[in-house]
């Protein structure tokens, strides 16, 4: 499985609540946190990218600054402008 894949499944399976940069090396790469956080910070771009969600202003992953990600639950916008419910990228 890709390390993309491993942290969108990570992010997800938390329903709305963040992910910590502590917890996700142990979720994404199966090791502890080294304390360096760019890798993560890497790898989330690229999912964001890939899913068409803007860091700038996000409707599926969050920055939860100095703690993690986590990933919207209940309503949420879809890019018409329309809402819907459920989890985006689930």
């Amino acid at each position: 499985m890709a390390i993309k894949h491993r942290l969108l499944v990570e992010i997800s399976a938390k329903g709305g609540r963040a992910l910590t940069y502590d917890r996700l090396p142990q979720g994404v790469w199966r090791e502890r946190s080294r304390g360096d956080v760019r890798p993560m910070r890497t790898i989330a771009s690229r999912l964001r990218r890939q899913l068409g969600d803007d860091a700038d202003d996000p409707t599926g992953i969050f920055t939860e600054p100095g703690v993690g990600y986590r990933m919207t639950q209940g309503e949420s916008q879809l890019p018409d402008g329309s809402r819907t419910t459920g989890r985006r990228y689930a």
